[in-house]
C-alpha cells in the first residue's frame, strides 16, 4: 500500500486507509464516486480511458458522480491497482509527467505492448510493476 496511491484517490479526505486492512474495507464499501474526479484531476485520466480501466461506462461514472455515490467494489479495486501503478511509476521515472507518458507508449520490457492497455487486468499491471522494479534496480527494461 502506498501513501502517493492514496492520496491520488482523495486520502485521507474522501475515506481513511492507515493499513492494509483498512484499505481493504474501503475496497470492498467501495471508494466514492469523488475519489474518481480527484483521480482523473490529479493523475491526468480522462473519463474515457477510467472507464475502460475500471470496466465500467462513462455513463456509469457521471451518474456515480452526479448523485455522490459509492462505486462497485470491483471498479473501486481496478482504480486502487491503477492509482497504484501510476505511483510506482511516478517514484521510478521521478515525475507523475514521464511517468503517464511511459504508461501511454509501447515498452520494449513489456514486448511491445503499451502498458496503459495491460492495466486492465491484475496480470498485466504485475507485469508493469515488475518492470518498473526491474527499471528502479538499474535493469535494462
Amino acid at each position: 500500500m502506498t501513501s502517493a496511491a492514496l492520496s491520488l484517490l482523495g486520502a485521507p479526505r474522501l475515506f481513511r486507509a492507515a493499513n492494509a486492512f483498512d484499505l481493504d474495507r474501503e475496497i470492498r464499501r467501495g471508494f466514492p464516486a469523488e475519489s474518481l474526479v480527484r483521480f482523473k484531476r490529479d493523475a491526468g485520466f480522462s473519463y474515457e480511458e477510467i472507464a475502460a480501466l475500471l470496466d465500467i461506462s462513462a455513463r456509469t461514472i457521471e451518474r456515480a458522480i452526479a448523485h455522490r455515490a459509492r462505486l462497485s467494489r470491483g471498479a473501486s479495486d481496478r482504480l486502487y491497482r491503477v492509482a497504484r501503478v501510476l505511483a510506482l511509476g511516478e517514484q521510478v521515472l521521478e515525475d507523475r509527467k514521464r511517468a503517464l507518458d511511459w504508461l501511454r507508449r509501447p515498452q520494449h520490457g513489456l514486448g511491445g505492448r503499451v502498458p496503459i492497455e495491460l492495466l486492465a487486468t491484475e496480470a498485466g499491471s504485475r507485469e508493469i510493476e515488475f518492470l518498473l522494479e526491474r527499471i528502479e534496480h538499474g535493469f535494462l527494461a
